[in-house]
């Protein structure tokens, strides 16, 4: 995955915010996914805009006050992970490079 992708939420996924952090919902693949409170935070932000794996490294960096390439590694590993199940998807139509 090239890092300048944007990345925005599939449509027809919902969340449903839980006291761990949120259920996703695919209900065209009828498939429920758990992320955690950091996860939850990374798709609020893909649903007000898109956002590329620098810009929401960046995000996370300045609300968690992390280590940068620490964060930008689980950022990364998230998307991997959400591209896969279809509730993310790259902007230029190929989410996996």
């Amino acid at each position: 995955m090239k890092q300048d992708t944007s990345l925005s939420l599939v449509k027809q996924v919902r969340i449903r915010e839980e006291e761990f952090g949120a259920i996703v919902y695919d209900f065209v693949k009828e498939k429920a996914i758990a992320v955690n409170k950091t996860g939850l935070s990374i798709l609020n932000l893909l649903e007000e805009r898109n956002y590329t794996i620098d810009q929401l490294t960046e995000e996370l960096s300045r609300r968690y006050k992390g280590d940068v390439s620490v964060i930008r590694n689980h950022v990364i590993a998230f998307v991997e992970r959400m591209l896969e199940a279809g509730i993310i998807e790259g902007g230029n139509g190929n989410e996996q490079e």
